[in-house]
């Protein structure tokens, strides 16, 4: 994966409470924006969404012919300077050697993100998610989404309140 690939990923990831922190509406427009020109002589403005998708705000026909090219925009609410990229070259080097083939474990998450998980999960049962987490296993899980009141809820239905 491209630096480029890994930022977009990163922003489409956002949490809200990370959002709440681009400041005002122009901000965050031009903080969650991806531009590409494509081989066919357009010039697509996406908008990465919370639940991993991407929305087409613009399709613009352009003379630009060959090739393709990306351009992400942070805007002024995350500014670029020297070390902008470097976490990224970070995540690739450490993604060498050995790979961590456990579960996923539900101390990794606070609410914010846990929520992402969930929503990011769709149309799954949450008693699935919850089933698939290290230590939630059979009866656990059970227990943990009945206690929770989510029996027979779907990940993507869940809200923050």
């Amino acid at each position: 994966m491209t630096a480029s690939q890994l930022a977009a990923k990163a922003l489409a990831q956002l949490s809200d409470a990370e959002w709440l922190r681009v400041k005002s509406a122009e901000d965050r427009r031009r903080a969650d924006q991806c531009i590409i020109r494509d081989l066919s002589n357009r010039r697509m403005e996406l908008r990465p969404k919370h639940d991993g998708t991407t929305k087409v705000l613009r399709t613009t026909e352009v003379d630009f012919p060959t090739g393709t090219r990306i351009e992400i925009s942070f805007g002024p609410a995350l500014p670029a300077d020297s070390q902008t990229l470097r976490w990224a070259e970070l995540a690739c080097r450490f993604a060498r050697g050995k790979v961590y083939a456990g579960r996923s474990s539900p101390w990794w998450y606070d609410a914010a993100q846990f929520h992402e998980l969930l929503y990011a999960s769709g149309e799954r049962p949450v008693r699935d998610l919850i089933a698939s987490l290290d230590g939630c296993t059979g009866a656990t899980a059970g227990m943990i989404v009945a206690k929770a009141k989510l029996n027979r809820t779907v990940c993507n239905k869940v809200r923050r309140e």
